[in-house]
């Protein structure tokens, strides 16, 4: 048995599954974000929209740390190369996704999946490619609703990584927390309809041009 892989991947998820962003601000505030939100997800935004930006900023560090931490550690002291290593990468993506403080409900591990990417790199620029595809789709073709940004950007992820990469238990890691995010997405898709907008800068330009017009 290979124990310390065991041990990663179980600690891996207890850690995830401490939704921070659901405890801190019934800690701070007295709320409960699960029950004030719309979707009722345990995540960084809702914290903020209904904490404030303090408290949204702190639950967005401990999120982030929580899957951070497991991973950095494990690539300390486990061969990256092994098949279980996969599940050690998505171990606190599925914790906060199947959270047992929830009844496994969990949130939707946007967060826990930064934090991951953020601790494979170097050694895997998929931080900064998750990255690229969030500020794209929210400022250059945005896509709305938040859902369906987070949809599409986790689906063209995982195509980026599936063809790009090299197929490792990393890689496949990273794909596998990539496509938990997208599943907790699917609800949400059934529910809202998707639009697509111009660039914000495209939108103002336009405007600008008419205002010119009528002053002419």
């Amino acid at each position: 048995m290979k124990w310390g892989y065991l041990f990663f991947i179980a600690a891996g998820f207890f850690c995830g599954g401490i939704l921070f962003s659901w405890l801190i601000p019934k800690l701070l505030k007295g709320i409960d974000i699960i029950r004030l939100s719309d979707d009722h997800n345990p995540g960084t935004a809702n914290a903020m929209k209904y904490g404030g930006v303090a408290v949204g900023l702190l639950c967005l560090a401990f999120d982030l740390a929580k899957a951070y931490l497991p991973v950095h550690f494990a690539l300390q002291r486990l061969d990256q190369g092994d098949a279980l290593f996969a599940l050690v990468i998505a171990a606190p993506v599925l914790g906060h996704a199947f959270s047992p403080m929830t009844k496994f409900r969990g949130g939707k591990a946007i967060a826990a999946l930064f934090g991951v990417c953020i601790a494979l790199l170097p050694l895997v620029p998929s931080g900064w490619i998750l990255a690229v595809l969030y500020i794209f789709f929210s400022t250059v073709c945005v896509i709305k609703t938040n859902a369906y940004c987070s949809a599409v950007t986790m689906a063209l992820f995982i195509l980026d990584m599936a063809i790009f990469h090299p197929l490792t238990p990393v890689s496949v890691g990273i794909m596998m927390s990539a496509a938990v995010v997208l599943l907790k997405h699917v609800p949400s898709l059934r529910r809202e309809s998707c639009s697509v907008h111009p660039p914000l800068l495209l939108e103002r330009g336009k405007e600008l041009l008419e205002m010119k017009k009528q002053a002419k």
